[in-house]
């Protein structure tokens, strides 16, 4: 909406409300409001600089295949064709939407980041395995490991990828691609990676 609509009252709102903390004395890393993992933010943040559809033509071809980028053109394109009111009506609608702060202390954070799958939400393993790993730790140390292992492994190969690679992972540690799940055996897939992941960490393997 931002880049699409051409009144600049529109896109200061759209800037203050979504976009950047517009504060004298905010700190550099807290201007942008959204952060997103390593990768996608550095994508984001081109996209901010460049403040228009065509500006994205400085993304390369990788980047204009992440989901950041192809996620920002659908939205774009489906501006085309609306009157500035319609587009002023979908802004109104935004400020009707309701977000949810839950405090866990006293909960399992990862338990409640699983049953999030039973909500519909499309999360994968690869989801799910990180934050496993991660979320136990406290926040210096998360921010460290994603930087130095889970970061480069996705640079290695490719976030999509990912599932196919913690796959042949657990088999080459295991020596095996089977696993009992509800007493019955199966083979390490797509579908019960995370349960297989799970089962062999929960193991002693000194």
């Amino acid at each position: 909406m931002h880049d699409y609509v051409e009144n600049d009252d529109f896109k200061r709102d759209i800037e203050a409300t979504f976009l950047r903390n517009m504060g004298y004395g905010v700190s550099e890393n807290h201007k942008v409001k959204l952060h997103l993992n390593r990768r996608d933010d550095v994508i984001y943040r081109k996209l901010l600089e460049s403040f228009s559809f065509c500006g994205a033509d400085g993304l390369t071809k990788q980047e204009k295949e992440s989901s950041v980028y192809q996620n920002y053109a659908f939205f774009y394109n489906q501006m085309k064709g609306l009157e500035e009111g319609q587009i002023a009506s979908i802004r109104a609608a935004l400020d009707r939407i309701v977000i949810v702060d839950l405090d866990v202390e006293g909960e399992d954070p990862q338990e409640i980041f699983e049953s999030l799958n039973s909500t519909g939400l499309d999360l994968t393993d690869v989801d799910l395995l990180r934050n496993y790993l991660l979320m136990s730790l406290d926040y210096e140390n998360q921010l460290r490991l994603y930087n130095e292992y889970w970061y480069k492994i996705e640079e290695n190969v490719n976030p999509r990828n990912m599932v196919r690679f913690f796959i042949d992972y657990l088999i080459y540690v295991k020596r095996s691609d089977a696993i009992m799940i509800r007493g019955r055996r199966a083979h390490i897939n797509e579908g019960n990676l995370y349960t297989a992941f799970k089962n062999y960490s929960m193991l002693d393997h000194r």
